[in-house]
This record gives C-alpha cells, sequence and structure tokens, in this order.
C-alpha cells in the first residue's frame, strides 16, 4: 500500500455560528490560540477572507489535533469551534514515492472557485498522481440541511445523503526502480 487513510481529528470553526454571536468571539479566539497555537491574527484574516467571498463554509483551524488539544477543546463547550472527526493521509514510503504520489492539502480559495463542489474541510490532491487522479477520486459528500428562523433558531435539521468515498485507485509500479539504496534521508 503506497497509501492510506487514518483516522484523524480537526478543529473547525463553524463561521455563522462564530458571527452570529459576538458575545463568544474572545472565547474562541482564545481557544483557538491558547489550545491549538493558531494566531488570533491569522484567524481573523482568514475570517475576513472568507466574508469578503461571502462564505459560510466551516473554517478547519488545525487538522492533527492531540488527544490533549480535543479534551481541551471540548472541554471549552463552544459552539462555534468543535473538533470533527476527519482522516488524514498516510504514505508509508513517502521517501521514494513522493515524487510520482504527490500528496493531498486542504483547498486553497482558487480550488473553491474552481470547483464549487468542494468545501473548505475536503483534501484536494496536490501534485503526483494525488493531482492528476483527484477528480476521479473524489466521493461525494453527505449532504445535511438545517432550516432555520431569521434569528438563526434551528427550525429542523435533515440529512439528505450519507456520504460516499471515492473509488480506489490501484497502481502497478517497479518499487525497485524507485529505491535509493544506501542514501541516509536523515
Amino acid at each position: 500500500t503506497l497509501a492510506s487513510n487514518q483516522p484523524d481529528f480537526s478543529a473547525v470553526l463553524d463561521l455563522r455560528e462564530f458571527l452570529r454571536h459576538p458575545e463568544v468571539r474572545e472565547d474562541v479566539l482564545s481557544a483557538a490560540e491558547q489550545i491549538l497555537g493558531v494566531p488570533r491574527a491569522d484567524i481573523e484574516a482568514r475570517i475576513t477572507e472568507a466574508q469578503a467571498q461571502d462564505s459560510g463554509e466551516p473554517l478547519v483551524l488545525a487538522t492533527e489535533l492531540t488527544q490533549p488539544q480535543v479534551v481541551a477543546l471540548t472541554a471549552r463547550n463552544l459552539p462555534a469551534l468543535t473538533v470533527e472527526n476527519t482522516f488524514k493521509r498516510i504514505y508509508p514510503d513517502s521517501r521514494n514515492f513522493s515524487t510520482i504520489l504527490g500528496y493531498v492539502g486542504l483547498p486553497t480559495a482558487a480550488d473553491l472557485r474552481n470547483n464549487p463542489a468542494l468545501s473548505t474541510q475536503d483534501l484536494v490532491g496536490r501534485g503526483g498522481v494525488e493531482s492528476f487522479y483527484d477528480r476521479a477520486l473524489q466521493g461525494t459528500p453527505g449532504g445535511h440541511l438545517t432550516l432555520r428562523d431569521a434569528r438563526g433558531n434551528v427550525l429542523e435539521e435533515q440529512q439528505d445523503s450519507e456520504p460516499k468515498i471515492g473509488p480506489t485507485l490501484t497502481l502497478t509500479i517497479d518499487g525497485k526502480h524507485y529505491e535509493f539504496p544506501g542514501i541516509d534521508y536523515n
């Protein structure tokens, strides 16, 4: 296996909730800075950028959270800053195959403009096979509908569809040609 997915935790800012409740903004920014190590100015800049694009999409503030970070964020009980189950891509032999495989990362503003089906929480291929086959390998996101009144109170929530994992890609690569014995990478 050249690449696989491993469960992970991410810290996600619900932008709509954050903007709707100014009384919790300081608590959210403080928690992000203290627990996640994300500078307040960086978060504010990302919020400003999202507002300029008229996006209410959640913002991923940090990935690969440690267990203490998950516990600390959950204990704060901030509705605008949540911990979400996600995954991360693992490349067991990245030293030898990174130039072929590439990698995945969160979408940029340009990615979001070019592909309206993407959300800010999706992972997209960057370089190599990951980039070349990105659209073919993308799964289908689940749909969730939340109906709110003019004050933002939840009236009804519906699960429209379950997410579907994208297809598996099988490659035939002669690994011997990509191994470099005797080279110390450390």
